[in-house]
């Protein structure tokens, strides 16, 4: 099977993608975030989404994962809605899926830069 490609995340009225975008978005623990891509599947008990890859036990919160899968099953158009439960500038969002994973984002430090120096 394929891994999970995330093709954008938005975090507020901040819009993030994947090797195009020149910015970062800011979250921090508490933040609502959509991520957006293709392949996540209907994630029968498996998936789950990191924010915070370094601090351990940095799972988000699943709002919801692939709302539309019962009524129109399809491997493109994917969306995932989670809420940070821990997040450190310069530390990456990763999708994981049942069966594999996708990691993508670098989360913006309150500066702006993406680590903080």
């Amino acid at each position: 099977p394929l891994g999970p490609v995330i093709t954008s995340i938005v975090v507020g009225d901040c819009t993030y993608f994947p090797d195009q975008s020149p910015n970062l978005c800011k979250i921090a623990p508490g933040t609502q975030f959509t991520i957006n891509g293709s392949y996540f599947g209907p994630s029968t008990g498996g998936g789950i989404v990191i924010t915070c890859t370094s601090c351990g036990g940095g799972n988000a919160t699943i709002d919801s994962w692939n709302p539309n899968w019962l009524t129109n099953p399809s491997p493109y158009n994917n969306q995932i809605v989670a809420t940070a439960s821990q997040a450190i500038c310069g530390s990456t969002i990763a999708v994981w899926t049942d069966t594999s994973g996708a990691t993508t984002f670098l989360i913006r430090c309150a500066d702006g830069s993406p680590t903080s120096t």
